[in-house]
């Protein structure tokens, strides 16, 4: 999930469908993935953010009411 602090994820909204990114982890491995689509998840419906891509990012809203879900698939 990600974070509501300010700064935290704030790029992902300039990011449009088929946009690439890259991921690397704490062991230094790169990860590159394509973004399939942005969806907007109620927060009462948390199974909705589960299995539809290979990568997942949530960020809540300021309400806390809903999730903006970035879907990305491997390259």
């Amino acid at each position: 999930m990600g974070s509501e602090k300010a700064g935290q994820l704030d790029c992902l909204g300039q990011l449009r469908d088929g946009d690439e990114a890259a991921f690397t982890d704490v062991k230094g491995s790169v990860f590159s993935y394509r973004l399939a689509t942005v969806e907007t998840v109620k927060a009462d419906t948390p199974g909705e953010l589960h299995a539809k891509t290979d990568l997942t990012l949530a960020v809540p809203s300021y309400s806390g009411r809903e999730y903006v879900a970035y879907r990305f698939n491997e390259k």
